[in-house]
């Protein structure tokens, strides 16, 4: 059981409230019997109107949690029937009112039950998952956050038809997850790569600094919104001090425990439970009368039991005299001819075969509980099951049913969540892994991804490197290393799969060029001859922070100093680019972007500032130069400019939101017509138009996943070749290439 943190707030009219009254959080400690541990529940329902949340919703919510607590069977199952109940609710109260009485609502539900998160969705509402660095929100699809036609996604608000369609989602949990339910106007008011940075406050400051940066970025919104973090596994509660019981009810007692643990442990179903308790509280029952009358058959036996009855004896025999008090005596003195002994000794054979008979029969009855509760188990194992099966099924039929993309998606996930989770009762099905198989490339057919069954291993370098940049022309790759203070240069074999054996290093920190002393390495790129042929040559050029620049001719072997005008006193510049043999330098310190055209020795003008409206530059992670200059911030937002100015560049139509991007390429800067993004938290990387339209993703097979790991989540930089079809990357300290041709 996880430790949970939980913070909620509304904000109505500009006035902000701690708490909401649309919301139901149902946390309790697991109980002794885990078959009916229902885990964490976290509702939030949303009306139309806010005036309606004291009522309408709330009771909503209410009526979900009892369905779902009282719900037996799989944690889906009682979410799909929480939210079954709630709308059965709002649609027969809708159908004896008039129609401006009657009410519609979304509801979105959250059962966090061991290390899974079960989802269950219907009508507007949206609910944003942060787990293993990277966020997801559910529903993927929906009308009410995207331009989607309801008969598309088959979605209706509650209250508005008998019968819903419930959207339903089973991911894993573990500490540092954040979930965040937040009503529809919100998640589509604010934009989608804005909520990686919310979620990820709450993995340092709990759900309170979850929505601190949500109220941060939504200034002027009314909203609900229910913050929940998760951390290390919590300590169980201790149960409260029982009142003092006898002896033999102790006893008692702690064997019922005893069993109802073991019934437990085996997932015994409730009613089979109680049936072990009660068959386990009559053996108990049994066996503290048969001990009280062992004691009363026996000479001597239970306390007090003979003295009672010689009192007995006595009164009598004060009352009617001598004769009665002998004809009252106990049989065992008034006939003769019968030894005690021999009295006592038969009565205690036949106490001790009774007991034997007991002994025997108890193993025998636990035996049979053990039977029918692994009968019971199957019984509730093939019913989740088949129910898992027919989800994935019914999910995979509605696919070819829509034809918005979106939509298609919605019920992919949908069908792989469901397969997944039969897998996880019943591994290896042949039936089950087939599906998987379908749905997968059908995903990636609706998602437009191209999985990568080749990857080429170019260099490896130390552990302490910090590969900051490759740089790729023609056979030529430039690969510079900040920490060292160096720049290598290899040369491709023929096929570009390989890399020569010969290498150099041809900039390096401390040393000396044409009287010009190398400091630490900045950036560096490929500058080609100007437009008016004031360069003669096309060659690598690295900047470095004393404001020098090197220049490397590859063919030649050639290096000299190029003269660069100093821009600022202090030189904090970042990265530097090049278009059309004009050189680019981006310094966050002055929030400026210098552009300086070619002199004869260098670039020695005076540079212009190419912005014409004011920027921060100072969460710039990289950049890339084509048809304008696109700008890569460190929350992985893409912004592009061009003539100096801010134009679109939207991603609205991506599968889903970039996540802790690290990287972008667009080269040749002339002739830029695809931008190519490493979308690190997605494992990934996307090539986009230069309007941010999305055209496909490159992905790693699952091959390639086992066999190298997940190289495409580290990725410190990229260079794509276009004319090559070669992606060449940098990813944990190593140089890799892929390809990108179909």
């Amino acid at each position: 059981m996880f430790r949970t943190t939980v913070g909620q707030v509304t904000v109505l009219g500009g006035r902000q409230y701690d708490g909401a009254t649309n919301t139901l959080v149902d946390e309790r400690p697991p109980r002794i019997s885990p078959g009916r541990d229902r885990g964490n529940l976290y509702v939030l329902v949303e009306t139309p109107r806010a005036e309606e949340h004291e009522t309408v919703a709330r009771q909503l919510a209410e009526v979900a949690q009892r369905a779902y607590t009282a719900r037996r069977g799989s944690v889906t199952a009682g979410l799909q029937q929480a939210v079954h109940d709630a709308n059965r609710l709002l649609y027969d109260d809708n159908r004896t009112s008039l129609p401006t009485e009657q009410h519609t609502a979304g509801i979105s539900c959250v059962a966090l039950h061991g290390d899974h998160l079960f989802i269950a969705q219907a009508g507007p509402g949206a609910i944003y998952v942060a787990h293993e660095d990277q966020v997801t929100r559910f529903p993927d699809a929906s009308p009410w956050l995207d331009d989607i036609p309801p008969e598309e996604v088959d979605a209706a608000p509650l209250g508005t038809r008998s019968e819903l369609n419930v959207a339903l989602f089973h991911i894993p949990a573990g500490p540092g997850d954040v979930i965040l339910l937040v009503e529809s106007g919100l998640a589509r008011g604010l934009p989608p790569q804005a909520w990686g940075s919310i979620l990820t406050a709450g993995r340092a400051g709990g759900s309170q600094a979850v929505l601190d940066k949500l109220l941060e970025a939504a200034p002027g919104h009314d909203l609900t919104a229910l913050a929940v973090t998760i951390g290390d596994e919590g300590v169980s509660l201790e149960p409260e001090p029982a009142a003092p019981r006898s002896a033999a009810a102790a006893k008692g007692t702690a064997v019922v425990e005893q069993l109802s643990r073991w019934a437990g442990q085996l997932e015994l179903g409730d009613r089979l439970r109680a049936a072990a308790q009660a068959v386990a509280a009559v053996l108990v029952s049994l066996w503290v009368a048969l001990r009280a009358l062992a004691g009363r058959m026996m000479p001597g036996g239970a306390p007090g039991g003979g003295q009672t009855r010689r009192s007995q004896t006595w009164q009598a025999g004060r009352r009617a005299g001598p004769l009665a008090a002998r004809a009252s005596e106990p049989e065992t003195v008034r006939r003769p001819g019968r030894s005690r002994g021999v009295g006592a000794l038969t009565q205690g054979e036949t106490m001790r075969k009774i007991l034997i008979g007991i002994a025997i029969a108890i193993p025998l009855i636990v035996a049979l509980l053990v039977v029918i509760t692994v009968v019971q188990r199957g019984r509730t194992r093939q019913a989740e099951l088949n129910e898992a099966w027919q989800a994935a099924t019914t999910n995979w039929q509605k696919v070819d049913t829509v034809s918005v993309p979106a939509a298609q998606r919605t019920y992919l996930t949908t069908a792989l969540g469901s397969l997944d989770h039969v897998l996880e009762l019943k591994p290896g099905d042949n039936d089950a892994l087939e599906l998987r198989k379908q749905v997968v490339a059908r995903l990636d057919q609706v998602n437009g991804v191209k999985r990568v069954d080749w990857v080429g291993e170019l260099h490896g370098y130390a552990g302490s490197a910090d590969l900051s940049r490759v740089v790729v022309q023609g056979m030529h790759v430039f690969v510079m290393d900040r920490k060292s203070g160096q720049v290598y240069h290899y040369q491709l074999a023929t096929g570009q799969q390989s890399l020569q054996p010969d290498s150099k290093v041809v900039v390096k920190k401390g040393e000396q060029i044409d009287g010009t002393l190398v400091n630490d390495l900045v950036d560096m790129v490929w500058m080609g001859i100007d437009q008016g042929n004031i360069r003669q040559r096309s060659a690598l050029v690295v900047f470095e922070s004393g404001g020098a620049l090197i220049e490397y001719d590859p063919t030649t072997g050639e290096r000299r100093a190029l003269t660069v005008t100093p821009h600022d006193a202090e030189n904090q510049a970042k990265f530097v680019g090049s278009h059309s043999g004009r050189f680019y330098v981006l310094d966050p310190k002055t929030n400026k972007i210098l552009r300086y055209d070619p002199t004869a020795n260098g670039y020695g003008g005076t540079p212009d500032e190419w912005l014409e409206t004011p920027t921060d530059l100072v969460g710039v992670i990289d950049w890339a130069i084509g048809d304008g200059i696109y700008l890569l911030y460190a929350d992985s937002r893409i912004v592009k400019l061009a003539l100096g100015n801010p134009v679109e560049f939207s991603t609205a139509d991506w599968d889903v939101q970039l996540l802790d991007a690290t990287a972008l390429s667009g080269y040749p800067p002339d002739e830029t017509e695809w931008i190519y993004v490493a979308d690190c938290g997605n494992s990934r990387i996307v090539q986009t138009d230069i309007n941010g339209k999305f055209a496909r993703q490159f992905r790693l097979s699952d091959e390639q996943v086992a066999s190298k790991g997940d190289l495409l989540s580290k990725i410190t930089s990229l260079f794509v070749d276009k004319s090559a079809g070669h992606a060449f990357f940098l990813s944990d300290n190593k140089l890799y290439v892929i390809s990108l041709s179909e």
